[in-house]
């Protein structure tokens, strides 16, 4: 007699559109995980290289779904999300495909959620790729008086202020965990959004369910920062974050001045991030 895993089944969804080599190292060390019941969804966004044929040939276990055209960091997801609740999944992991991760950290995740009956969403801490004691995102606050979001310890090493399992505003889509069956109750992700803040809105109206969201120190991951957007200041990227910023501070801020506030912030963070490069 076959003993059933009492291990949540736990989908995990990479969207590539390219990055192959980024893609074949985040599996290698996804394959790593300590964590015994786990499946990997690839979703293929119209990729420009033979990232797929890659995956393929190297991982025969992982599962392929084809777009055949590029539906944005949202939709690519969404196109996972739905796979994910057709095997039952009874957790999806959204993970972006520059990244790797410690052999532990689906676990710590899985574990911290099972003991919590509100859980929305769970995350990690994340560290830069390039610096790996440097923190990239000890999940997100928001300011709305300034109609800002920022990550919790960007830039800095002090993992001792950030090292408890707390709620916080917002985790960052590039790496999250929540049970499925909250996608039924609050909707998949913002397709409206296309690339960034669809991840800040996720966690709002996860936190207007009654769900809450949590940062996790316990679990680490390491992020090849905008990778797939050509750097920290590339055009494209800044264009995706404003557009989007101000879908979000349009629908979500309770300040009446948020349409003045918001480009203040975005030259602000614009001219911080040149000072760190």
């Amino acid at each position: 007699m076959t003993i059933p895993n009492p291990e949540p089944l736990v989908a995990v969804i990479l969207v590539a559109y390219g990055g192959r080599d980024d893609t074949l190292v985040c599996i290698t060390s996804l394959l790593k995980s300590d964590y015994p019941n786990y499946k990997i969804i690839l979703v293929d966004n119209a990729s420009w290289d033979d990232t797929s044929e890659q995956v393929a040939a190297k991982f025969p276990d992982v599962e392929i779904i084809y777009s055949d055209k590029n539906l944005g960091f949202a939709g690519g997801n969404n196109l996972g999300m739905d796979r994910a609740l057709e095997i039952g999944a009874q957790y999806i992991f959204l993970l972006n495909n520059d990244t790797e991760i410690a052999p532990d950290a689906i676990s710590c995740l899985v574990e911290s959620a099972e003991t919590r009956e509100n859980i929305g969403v769970i995350g990690p801490m994340i560290y830069y790729h390039e610096d790996s004691s440097l923190i990239w995102s000890a999940g997100g606050n928001i300011d709305y008086a300034w109609s800002n979001l920022y990550h919790r310890g960007i830039r800095t090493k002090n993992t001792k202020e950030y090292s408890i399992l707390e709620e916080v505003d917002y985790l960052t889509g590039c790496a999250i965990m929540f049970p499925a069956k909250r996608v039924l109750e609050v909707g998949k992700l913002d397709e409206s959004y296309w690339m960034y803040y669809e991840d800040a809105d996720f966690c709002q109206r996860i936190k207007t369910a009654g769900y809450s969201v949590m940062f996790e120190p316990g679990a680490k991951v390491w992020h090849k920062v905008s990778s797939s957007t050509g750097g920290n200041l590339a055009p494209r990227k800044m264009i995706y974050k404003f557009n989007s910023g101000y879908r979000f501070f349009m629908r979500y801020s309770p300040s009446p001045f948020w349409f003045i506030t918001y480009p203040i912030s975005q030259l602000i963070a614009f001219f911080r991030a040149l000072r760190v490069r």
